[in-house]
C-alpha cells in the first residue's frame, strides 16, 4: 500500500512542478469607469441596501451605505434625507441637520420615483409629530 502511494506521489510530483495557468498571477486591470447614469444606478442600489439595513435597525451600517450611495449619486435628495434619519437614530443631530438642510436645498428630484421619495420624506420631516419634529418649519 505504501509503495503504491509513494509511486503515485512521485509520478505526480513531476507534473505538479509546472504552474497551472489558473494559478499564475494576473496583471491588475484598470478599474472600469462608469457613466454618470451607471453611477446613479449603483448609488440607488446602495441606498436600497441601506434602507434594508434601516429595517433591521442597523443604523450605523445604513448610514455607511447611504454615505457610499451619495458618493455615486450626490444629487438625489432622498438618499441624503434617509442618511439624516440614521444620524438622528445615532444621536448625531448636527450631521442630521446638515443632511436635512442640504437635501432641502437640492429640491425635488426630476426622476418621478425619486421625487415621490423626496416628497414623502419632506412631509415626514415637516410633520408636527414624530422623531423629526424639531426640524419642521415653525
Amino acid at each position: 500500500m505504501e509503495r503504491r502511494f509513494l509511486f503515485l506521489v512521485f509520478s505526480l510530483g513531476l507534473s505538479l512542478c509546472e504552474i497551472p495557468s489558473w494559478a499564475e498571477e494576473k496583471k491588475e486591470e484598470a478599474p472600469t469607469k462608469l457613466s454618470a447614469e451607471e453611477n446613479v444606478k449603483v448609488g440607488k442600489g446602495m441606498a436600497f441596501q441601506a434602507y434594508g439595513a434601516e429595517q433591521q435597525e442597523a443604523w450605523r451600517a445604513a448610514k455607511d451605505l447611504y454615505t457610499a450611495a451619495l458618493e455615486k449619486a450626490p444629487e438625489i435628495p432622498w438618499i441624503r434625507l434617509r442618511r439624516g434619519f440614521c444620524e438622528m437614530r445615532l444621536e448625531d443631530e448636527e450631521a442630521a441637520r446638515a443632511d436635512f438642510q442640504k437635501a432641502i436645498s437640492l429640491g425635488i428630484s426630476t426622476d418621478k420615483a425619486d421625487a415621490e421619495n423626496d416628497l414623502q420624506f419632506l412631509i415626514t420631516l415637516r410633520s408636527k409629530a414624530g422623531p423629526l419634529a424639531e426640524f419642521r418649519d415653525p
